[in-house]
């Protein structure tokens, strides 16, 4: 896996080749990774390749490029992009899958178990992003239930869906209904993918804190199995073993060792709570809003003890925003495994329904410091910041300011 064959900051042709690439699709503005330029290009003269901080990024080969501009038409960043529908106000509930095994093997509740068994009992498919043996997050289509299961977890890490987008267009071509689960920048990059928005299509986005780094994660992962001495063979961001809260990460190793920390010791949950980890783009997101393009969104219900106390028994409940008459219905029709609490947005409001997460002051030298040093450096990015740190961001601010 090549993590720094390119960098944002360095000079250099690629660099040169991939910011042209980024002016000529969206004018640079954002890059939100979904690769949709890629999948629409008819010439695939797109590739897409991770710059130093390990995100992916479209390089375009301008030398096969016919400028046909679908890849701006279709780009959920660009001036032609698919833009959020303002939709009627969504609908806010609590939900549970009535099964606690269910609740057990999900991360938050179980309602994507319960909307995705609905697609799949009518013959239809389920896209969403599956932690692959190699541990890289990518998506994929399910056609039963075992591969679906795969998508239960959350994972922090950016997914690739970039190879989503046609398999999923022929299958809504053949008749077949399709729940696609994913970003809200994914599911605007989808619709743009489509240029439409199909009857037997339905989305489901989360409410998102953000995307962490490929690269970072792996050399978490790495910083992990060298601490315990054999390969990691398992390895779950939201691990369920005692319960939904605290949020704990797992993992198992081929020695049969195990690591199990819970959020506020655990140094990459640490990381990925104070978005250091994030893609540049995500403090700049145009998609956190309480009016979505998607036909649901879910998330976890934090404060559900508030009005439904019977449900306390750490297993897990989700927010759920239903944003359209068609996602209404696919709710209804889900109805029969659930449990359900009307709502107001005031009892499930997050910070990210409404603005992105800040972009963190230290977060290139944070990648700086993870390039050099590799995982062992995070620990000084964990925690209040010092207070020279502080001092030279604040003279780093003047500074621009006076050059402007």
């Amino acid at each position: 896996m090549i993590l720094f064959s390119l960098s944002r900051t360095n000079g250099g042709h690629g660099i040169n080749l991939m910011n042209r690439t980024l002016d000529y699709i969206n004018g640079d503005t954002l890059c939100f990774g979904c690769g949709v330029c890629a999948a629409v290009c008819p010439k695939n003269c797109i590739q897409l390749k991770p710059d130093s901080d390990g995100f992916l990024f479209p390089e375009i080969d301008f030398a096969v490029c016919v400028r046909c501009r679908r890849c701006i038409n279709c780009c959920p960043a660009g001036q032609k992009a698919f833009r959020l529908t303002l939709r009627q106000a969504p609908e806010f509930f609590a939900v549970r899958h009535a099964d606690p095994a269910v609740r057990k093997a999900s991360t938050s509740g179980g309602l994507f178990t319960a909307l995705s068994d609905i697609i799949l009992k009518r013959g239809g498919a389920v896209a969403g992003a599956v932690m692959k043996e190699d541990f890289s997050v990518v998506h994929v289509i399910a056609n039963d239930a075992a591969g679906r299961n795969a998508m239960r977890y959350s994972k922090y890490v950016q997914s690739d869906c970039s190879r989503i987008f046609t398999p999923i267009a022929g299958l809504l071509r053949a008749g077949r209904e399709v729940l696609f689960t994913g970003t809200p920048c994914q599911v605007a990059a989808l619709y743009g993918f489509l240029d439409n928005e199909p009857e037997n299509l339905y989305t489901a986005d989360f409410i998102c804190h953000g995307v962490p780094s490929p690269m970072v994660f792996d050399l978490f992962r790495r910083d992990l199995a060298a601490r315990f001495g054999a390969p990691m063979v398992s390895f779950r961001f939201r691990d369920q073993q005692r319960g939904c809260v605290p949020m704990r990460i797992g993992a198992e190793f081929a020695n049969g060792a195990h690591y199990l920390e819970d959020c506020e010791h655990d140094p990459y949950f640490q990381l990925f709570l104070s978005s250091i980890l994030n893609r540049e783009c995500c403090s700049k997101c145009p998609y956190t809003k309480v009016h979505r393009s998607s036909d649901l969104t879910l998330g976890d219900c934090w404060r559900f003890a508030s009005f439904a106390p019977q449900w306390d028994d750490n297993t897990g409940v989700s927010t759920l925003l239903v944003n359209t008459k068609k996602g209404k219905k696919l709710f209804e029709d889900a109805a029969g495994t659930l449990e359900k609490e009307p709502c107001s947005l005031r009892e499930v409001d997050q910070h990210y329904l409404h603005h992105p997460g800040k972009r963190h002051p230290d977060r290139d030298l944070f990648f700086r410091a993870i390039r050099r040093h590799g995982f062992a450096a995070a620990q000084s990015y964990i925690g209040p910041r010092p207070f020279l740190r502080r001092v030279r961001g604040r003279l780093r601010k003047l500074f621009r300011r006076d050059s402007a």
